[in-house]
């Protein structure tokens, strides 16, 4: 990770994997790419018997609200 003096609308952070060079103004959003790289997925489903881990927080809030619709149509089958 390299960074450089930043101005308005600059860069700084750059992804040092190879071929790839992606610029980011904040350290986070670097942090989040390089998990594409890596294949890091520190966010697990805490849903009961689901074992699915995801790379991004939104990645998992979108799964849980999945969870939550199914069982919504559960309940209102019943």
């Amino acid at each position: 990770m390299f960074s450089l003096c930043t101005g308005s609308g600059e860069k700084p952070y750059q992804c040092d994997f190879t071929d790839c060079g992606r610029r980011f103004s904040r350290s986070d959003q670097l942090k989040r790419h390089q998990r594409r790289h890596t294949g890091e997925k520190p966010f697990n489903c805490r849903w009961p018997n689901c074992q699915k881990k995801f790379a991004r927080s939104d990645e998992l809030v979108r799964h849980h609200n999945m969870h939550q619709r199914n069982l919504t149509k559960l309940q209102l089958a019943l």
